[in-house]
């Protein structure tokens, strides 16, 4: 669940209005070089993009609200906005809970097929203990602790493109994708099933094989 804090107006002093954001365009976004294609986006380069380190409950606020001001920058709905700060705030509080710390990375990214059609690029990334059942992990209802939150099945499942690589003493990469728009004739986040577990990868000699869920693909 996302919460959030804000500041006490003094008795008697007028609240001051908030100001929603300039609306950016994909001209805004195309500064930056192109990359290569992967998961169905292209890099719209660094011109707009947000680096968080999370360590603290502070810091998990600070990268959800980052998230969803972004998002409406952009023209986001109400409601996609909110589907990205929620599942960035489960990842960003799987940082601080169980590995110790990590980053995020936020960044606008474009359809390699429509460049007027944006989208969200979320990086999570730590190198904690790992996660030993990626399998088991994904479950639905699945946790650790026994605390609030949509867990990673319902962070995936509200993202647009979603996968997950992790090995035990190696740590865990996530990357998602949150577009603009849905794509035509696509179920809307939140109610399609979350990504599965594949077969272990061939890991470096002396390490642990790593494991990976097949990437959800965003159209």
């Amino acid at each position: 669940m996302l919460s959030s804090a804000s500041a006490k107006p003094a008795e008697g002093s007028a609240k001051p209005a908030e100001r929603p954001a300039p609306a950016l365009s994909a001209a805004d976004v195309a500064g930056g070089a192109a990359g290569g294609t992967v998961g169905g986006a292209s890099d719209a380069g660094d011109a707009v993009g947000d680096c968080f380190s999370i360590r603290a409950e502070a810091d998990v606020m600070a990268v959800a609200r980052g998230a969803r001001q972004l998002a409406e920058r952009l023209g986001f709905s109400q409601v996609r906005a909110y589907h990205l700060a929620t599942a960035t705030s489960e990842l960003a509080t799987n940082l601080a809970v169980h590995a110790g710390g990590g980053m995020v990375r936020l960044r606008v990214i474009e359809d390699p097929e429509d460049a007027a059609r944006l989208g969200i690029e979320l990086r999570v990334e730590d190198h904690g203990p790992g996660i030993a059942d990626l399998g088991l992990a994904m479950t639905e209802g699945y946790s650790t602790r026994a605390r609030l939150g949509c867990g990673l099945p319902g962070a995936s499942r509200l993202m647009d493109a979603f996968q997950i690589d992790s090995a035990v003493d190696q740590g865990t990469r996530i990357r998602a994708i949150k577009w603009r728009q849905p794509a035509p004739g696509r179920p809307t986040p939140g109610t399609t099933g979350s990504a599965g577990t594949g077969s272990g990868a061939t890991a470096p000699s002396g390490k642990a094989p790593r494991r990976r869920a097949p990437a959800r693909r965003g159209p």
